[in-house]
């Protein structure tokens, strides 16, 4: 095989890994949900945890909106408390946007708030104001390794749900580095053949 061609295939191994690392995963609930029933999320799903305010719950048996954002599970911050989220192992992600919706039974109005933290320092902040059914807020936080989430409205902290949490497995920069070490090193060695 020429150089060239290894060159290509090296590149085309090396841009599919990177490609799968940084693929996306969006949390909906629907393996874990319990029909006409919730459970306690106190269980991983896709390698992330919640806090133990958080509930997986069966959207049309309690009367949420539409039932979930898509599909028929959500979570549901039970008792009003602020929700969380981080990878199992405490490694860093990012999180991109997620579905949420005004528990039907609370206050209208309000704000809902997402914080990202990173060694306990807040990195990034989104809000977005509530209304009746679903919405989705954009946050685009990358490398977090704790999110909240909370409904501020005029009577305090109030119940809310959230569904389709789209999250993503961040390579370290070191991946990157090595990565393009190797590909400038393999460079050198083909301009350097060529100039032979």
């Amino acid at each position: 095989m020429k150089l060239k061609q290894k060159l290509l295939v090296l590149f085309a191994l090396a841009s599919s890994a990177l490609t799968s690392a940084a693929s996306a995963t969006v949390i909906d609930f629907e393996s874990t949900g319990t029909p006409d029933y919730y459970n306690d999320l106190n269980y991983a799903i896709d390698g992330f945890v919640f806090n133990t305010t958080m509930d997986n719950l069966d959207g049309p048996y309690w009367s949420v909106p539409s039932a979930g954002h898509s599909g028929r599970y959500v979570a549901l911050n039970n008792y009003g408390g602020m929700g969380a989220i981080g990878k199992q192992d405490g490694t860093t992600f990012s999180l991109y946007q997620m579905g949420f919706a005004n528990w039907p039974y609370s206050a209208p109005g309000g704000t809902f708030i997402v914080r990202g933290y990173l060694d306990g320092v807040e990195v990034g902040f989104a809000q977005k104001d509530t209304s009746n059914g679903w919405q989705t807020i954009l946050v685009n936080f990358a490398k977090v390794d704790r999110v909240t989430f909370q409904r501020d409205a005029p009577t305090g902290s109030e119940i809310f749900v959230v569904d389709d949490i789209v999250v993503n497995a961040v390579p370290e920069p070191e991946t990157y580095a090595m990565l393009l070490a190797g590909l400038g090193l393999l460079g050198l060695v083909a301009r350097r053949r060529n100039n032979a």
